[in-house]
């Protein structure tokens, strides 16, 4: 049995992502985080907030074959906390200001790499609305 922490890093896309838990499932791992950025926010949010989503909507067509895209993947919670907790003590912000830089919610992934130029047709689709768009 592998133990310890172990970094890959798989470009950018959904695909990819498809590609490299596909590898890593094989190995059997305890937990695995995807770490990376979004490609767009909502307007209560500024350039350096952290987003932490409660749930993934995926609009990137990578799993439609064995999964229904309208279904949102849920998280682990117990995960959820120890990314809040050590958030928490990492920034050394009090509970609360912590709750002003750090977002939750639904996260919606594409495949699409224009999708701003459609947000306002694609938007209103989306409910609830997500925290993040990536």
């Amino acid at each position: 049995m592998v133990r310890g922490i172990t970094l890959v890093n798989i470009g950018v896309g959904p695909s990819n992502a498809k590609t490299i838990c596909d590898h890593l499932a094989v190995l059997r791992p305890d937990v695995w985080l995807m770490i990376g950025h979004c490609g767009g926010l909502r307007e209560s949010q500024a350039i350096g907030d952290y987003v932490l989503a409660h749930a993934y909507l995926r609009d990137d067509h990578v799993l439609d074959a064995v999964l229904p895209p309208d279904i949102p993947i849920p998280s682990i919670a117990e995960v959820q906390r120890a990314l809040y907790d050590a958030t928490k003590a990492v920034s050394r912000m009090p509970g609360e200001e912590v709750k002003q830089r750090l977002r939750t919610g639904t996260v919606v992934t594409t495949d699409d790499r224009n999708w701003e130029l459609r947000y306002s047709a694609s938007a209103p689709a989306i409910q609830p609305q997500p925290c993040c768009r990536d």
